[in-house]
Order: C-alpha cells, then sequence, then structure tokens
C-alpha cells in the first residue's frame, strides 16, 4: 500500500514538474511572440510612413512571414484613413509574399488557410478566385466564413455568382453568414446580384439574389418589383412583398391593399408588415379583419402594424379590445398592453422579418 502511495506522489510531482516546464517555455514563446509583433508593427508603420517602395531590402527577411505581416496590417487598417494605404498594403503583399499567400491558401491546416484568405480580403488579385471560391463550400467554419469575405473583396461577378449559387444550396440556418456578408458588400457587388437576377431564369437563384435586394433601395424598378410579386413562384412573390418595406415606390399602396387579402397567409402576414414600416394609415382599415385570421402570424402581424400606425392603429386595436371576437379581442389587447420601449427601434427591431417567410412556421398552440 505504502509502495502505490508513493508511486502515485512520484507522478504527482512529474506532472507537476512538467506542468511548470511547459507553462515557463509557453511564457516564453508568447513574449517573444509580442516582441516580434511589436516589431512588425514598427515596420510596417515606418515603411507606410516614409513611403519605401523597395521594400524587399528593407523588411528583414525574418519577417517575410505571412502570419506575422496579416494581422498587423489588419491592426493598422483599422486606424488608417489614407488614401495611400491602399495601394502600400497592396504592394506590400504582392511584392513580398505573393507566393506565400497561395501555398498558405492550399495548406491542410485550416490555421493557415485562414490567414491566406485574410491575406486575400485585404490585397485581392484575380488569379486567386480559383483557389478561394470551392473553400465557400468547406467543412471548416472559419474557413467557409474567411472564404466568403475573400471571395466579396474579389469584387467579379463570377465570385457573386458563386456565393449566390452557394447560399441557395443551403438549409436556411447555414445561409445566413453568406447574406449578411452580401447584404454588407460594396453597392459594385450589389450592381452584380442586379445583375444575376435580371439575366437568370432559375427560381432559386431568382430568390436568393431578391433576398438581398430586397434589402435594398432604389435597385429593382417598380415594375421588377411588381414582376417579383405577381409572380407564381410563392417565394418570389413573398419578397417582392418584403422589399416594398425598403422603398417608396408609386405602386406600394395598390399592390399591398391588393394582397392583403390574398388567399396565401404568408402574402397577408408580410403584406402587413410592409403597411406598419411604410406608415400606410390608409391602409389600417385592412388590417382589422387579419386580427381573427385563423394564422397566428397574420393576427401577431397585424396587429403590431397597427401599432405602429399610432393614432388610426390605435384606435382600431381599442374597438376590437372592447368587441366580443374573442380571439381578435385576446391580440389586441396584448400589443396594447406592451410597454412603449418595446417599439423604440421600430417594427424591424420588434419582429424582423427579414430572417425568412420560413420563420411563420405556425406555432402547434398559442394563447392570442
Amino acid at each position: 500500500m505504502e509502495r502505490v502511495v508513493i508511486i502515485e506522489y512520484i507522478l504527482i510531482l512529474c506532472i507537476s514538474l512538467l506542468l511548470a516546464i511547459g507553462g515557463v517555455f509557453f511564457e516564453l514563446w508568447t513574449k517573444h511572440t509580442n516582441r516580434r509583433r511589436k516589431k512588425m508593427d514598427v515596420l510596417i508603420a515606418r515603411l507606410f510612413s516614409e513611403k519605401i517602395e523597395n521594400i524587399k531590402e528593407f523588411f528583414p527577411k525574418k519577417y517575410q512571414k505571412l502570419e506575422l505581416i496579416v494581422p498587423a496590417l489588419e491592426q493598422i487598417e483599422k486606424k488608417v484613413a489614407s488614401p495611400y494605404w491602399g495601394f502600400f498594403k497592396e504592394n506590400m503583399l504582392h511584392k513580398l509574399i505573393r507566393k506565400e499567400v497561395l501555398r498558405f491558401v492550399l495548406s491542410r491546416s485550416w490555421r493557415r488557410t485562414t490567414i491566406g484568405l485574410r491575406a486575400i480580403e485585404l490585397a485581392p488579385l484575380p488569379e486567386y478566385q480559383p483557389y478561394v471560391l470551392p473553400l465557400l463550400q468547406d467543412n471548416t467554419d472559419i474557413v467557409r466564413y474567411r472564404a466568403i469575405k475573400a471571395a466579396i473583396a474579389l469584387n467579379s461577378y463570377q465570385a457573386t455568382k458563386h456565393l449566390i449559387q452557394v447560399m441557395s444550396s443551403l438549409p436556411l440556418m447555414l445561409q445566413f453568414p453568406y447574406r449578411d456578408a452580401l447584404s454588407d458588400a460594396p453597392l459594385s457587388v450589389h450592381q452584380y446580384i442586379l445583375k444575376i437576377y435580371r439575366s437568370s431564369n432559375d427560381p432559386s437563384l431568382l430568390v436568393h439574389c431578391l433576398k438581398i435586394l430586397s434589402t435594398k433601395t432604389s435597385l429593382l424598378s417598380s415594375d421588377e418589383i411588381q414582376g417579383a410579386i405577381e409572380s407564381d413562384n410563392t417565394d418570389l412573390s413573398w419578397w417582392g412583398l418584403f422589399s416594398l418595406s425598403n422603398n417608396q415606390y408609386d405602386c406600394a399602396k395598390d399592390l399591398l391593399e391588393r394582397y392583403i387579402t390574398s388567399e396565401h397567409w404568408k402574402k397577408q402576414a408580410v403584406s402587413a408588415y410592409s403597411i406598419g414600416i411604410l406608415g400606410i394609415k390608409e391602409l389600417a382599415p385592412h388590417l382589422m379583419p387579419l386580427l381573427e385570421s385563423e394564422h397566428y402570424w397574420v393576427r401577431y402581424i397585424a396587429a403590431a402594424a397597427l401599432r405602429f400606425l399610432k393614432e388610426d392603429g390605435l384606435a382600431i386595436l381599442e374597438e376590437v379590445k372592447n368587441s366580443e371576437k374573442s380571439v381578435a379581442k385576446n391580440i389586441a389587447q396584448y400589443m396594447l398592453d406592451l410597454h412603449s420601449s418595446e417599439f423604440r427601434k421600430g417594427i424591424r427591431g420588434f419582429f424582423p422579418l427579414n430572417l425568412d417567410s420560413a420563420i411563420l412556421n405556425e406555432p402547434k398552440s398559442h394563447n392570442v
């Protein structure tokens, strides 16, 4: 027994010693890395401020490493607003470590691939495109995310179309990183999406293009929006109705008045949503019958839209609250009882319907 206890103590001592040695080495490595990063920041700052053109001769070879240069450039980019910065970072990445970028992107290590993609995002070149696009469907989340950012930075029709195609092939919940990045992309990328929308006959591609375009203003003409709304494709029609909420089209009032009585309950819901956002008070009476809908989301969104139509909407909610119609009465009472602070961010903040029509699934049970 004593022998076993002694062996256990020896093992604990050895493990403690190994951990202590590991901790020392880790601290030394961290200090060394931090020193190199500080030195890198100083080198890049001097290169930039003095506009030194012969980068290779000035830059020590031991610092010509992508894993050091990319983080330093990313940090400086957040602080610099000079027109010269764009030329500088491209000159540095293209002249100093151009081959290194591709080597990192093609690496089997997801960490190195990610660094390579970050470098492409900083200084994109058309020649990188064939290596970036396949990574949009990589198995590693962070690689896919960085590939999306790099593909957008490439700013080409082909890269944009490939992004939309990949997005349309994915389940709904996996689409959002693509959609968010494309929605925040520069205007030139949105112009490519518009070009794809106008030239495609693929219903899925049209729907996913409209998911992006519907969040933007003044890109689609009123005729194009009307064409989408009147389409036989339910999803395309839904997103067309949603896009009315982000644009001041002359045809919006007439279209919403027509589709607020649609036989399709999801079209009723999104029409009510757009009426609330646009603040079309003349259509407030058309929302009243929706409070009696058998579909929960139609009742809920119609009541929210009435609350956002202020006096006209509130008067209708008060009238319904005092009526004998139990279903409509409950939802009206619920909406009137909500504190005004719930509505500070507007109807979009209260209910972000731009997620997708697929979120409007009927709840199994609900009291309002």
